[in-house]
């Protein structure tokens, strides 16, 4: 009975789709990304935006502890944003359909270059600085 049971489980959840645990309105899907360093460690607290076709703001926020993230948004075309301190920006388009999921995979982030140093010599600091 309990095998029954069980089995009758297993196949309902393998039956799902992969957005069965999100809910979202019907018009809209869902993008995800998962933001790595270049030794392919998760990047934690990346601060991530998504912006519509005309730049404004549809969603952003910090990636979790695995660096991933997940953002219902309405079908339609976008431009991500990801950042982190000590990395170069990264930016890439994404087509969200509706009640699918659009999944960006692995992103990796490059390390970015220091600034440069000014020319050595004698610096005169102002007082108000």
């Amino acid at each position: 009975m309990i095998g029954r049971l069980m089995g009758s489980r297993t196949k309902r959840v393998q039956r799902t789709s992969p957005l069965a645990a999100v809910r979202t309105p019907p018009d809209a899907g869902v993008l995800s990304c998962r933001v790595l360093d270049p030794v392919s460690q998760p990047v934690p607290q990346a601060e991530f935006a998504v912006m519509d076709s005309a730049g404004r703001k549809v969603v952003g926020g910090g990636t979790d502890p695995f660096g991933s993230f997940v953002a219902a948004v309405p079908a339609g075309e976008y431009r991500l944003a990801v950042s982190a301190e000590g990395y170069a920006p990264y930016r890439a388009a994404a087509t969200v359909a509706e009640s699918s999921l659009t999944s960006l995979g692995d992103v990796t982030l490059q390390v970015a270059q220091p600034p440069e140093l000014p020319a050595p010599g004698d610096w005169d600091i102002e007082p108000t600085h």
